[in-house]
């Protein structure tokens, strides 16, 4: 499981009973869990990294100009840098509390191509997938069973690189109002498919959220945690919405709300 990252000099010289923030707990399990090898590549990987760091607190911090900007805009009086849990260390307190996920190619949490096997062999609803390695005559049948298509890579997250194809009846019209013939948009999926890319069947929003979340079907995200006994149970569920515009995701990272889902649903 590779977990290993730059850890600032800051945090391997606190003393242990200082009070804990959230990155002394997330560092402190890193290095603990590290052999030496994984430690000398970190202290590396510092190194390299130094000259992106600009500044004493970025340097100490570990932390890129953007990121570094966002925290400040968002602390308050009171409030420490290292209070902050940043993108780069969420993803390793993933890793560390969820190792099943990794290594994604036998993650269905990551693999969006083994999601819709394991959703078929389960009986769950789901979009219909044009399988990988599928030829021609499969995929000019896709195609001809669908008039609205989402591509996206397999392995990529926060809505990267997903594209919506609508079929007009003459042609297939996708993002920046690039247009395809039915020949030229098969070209287009088998090629898609090769490097990697999963198409699936666009579904449509319930007319009564549709207003919500226009352009984008909604997604409810269920948050679980196995409990002590060994059984998952549900901590959280929000509504994830698109905020309208030009954009075939309701993913946070791209302009998406969220609306918490309480008890009763």
């Amino acid at each position: 499981m590779f977990t290993t990252r730059p850890i600032p000099p800051h945090w391997l010289g606190r003393k242990r009973e200082d009070a804990p923030t959230f990155l002394d707990i997330y560092y402190r399990s890193l290095w603990a869990h590290w052999g030496w090898s994984d430690k000398a590549l970190s202290m590396l990987l510092l190194v390299l990294a130094a000259p992106l760091r600009l500044g004493p607190a970025r340097f100490r911090l570990n932390l890129p100009g953007r990121l570094y900007a966002a925290m400040k805009a968002q602390m308050r009086d009171g409030m420490r840098p290292e209070h902050f849990l940043w993108q780069p260390a969420r993803k390793g307190v993933h890793r560390l509390l969820n190792p099943a996920a990794f290594p994604f190619a036998a993650s269905p949490l990551k693999n969006k191509h083994l999601f819709a096997e394991r959703c078929q062999a389960a009986g769950l609803p789901h979009p219909e997938t044009l399988r990988p390695g599928a030829d021609k005559a499969a995929v000019a049948a896709f195609l001809k069973g669908h008039r609205a298509l989402i591509l996206k890579p397999n392995f990529s997250s926060r809505g990267r690189g997903v594209q919506s194809w609508l079929y007009d009846g003459g042609a297939w019209r996708g993002p920046a109002g690039e247009t395809l013939s039915p020949n030229a948009m098969a070209v287009r999926v088998a090629e898609s498919l090769k490097t990697g890319a999963i198409v699936q069947q666009r579904l449509e929003a319930h007319d009564g959220i549709a207003d919500l979340s226009p352009g984008v079907l909604p997604s409810l995200r269920i948050i679980t945690c196995r409990a002590e006994c060994g059984t998952p149970e549900v901590t959280d569920a929000v509504l994830r919405l698109s905020a309208g515009g030009a954009r075939p995701v309701d993913n946070f990272m791209a302009g998406g709300i969220a609306a918490v889902v309480d008890e009763d649903g």
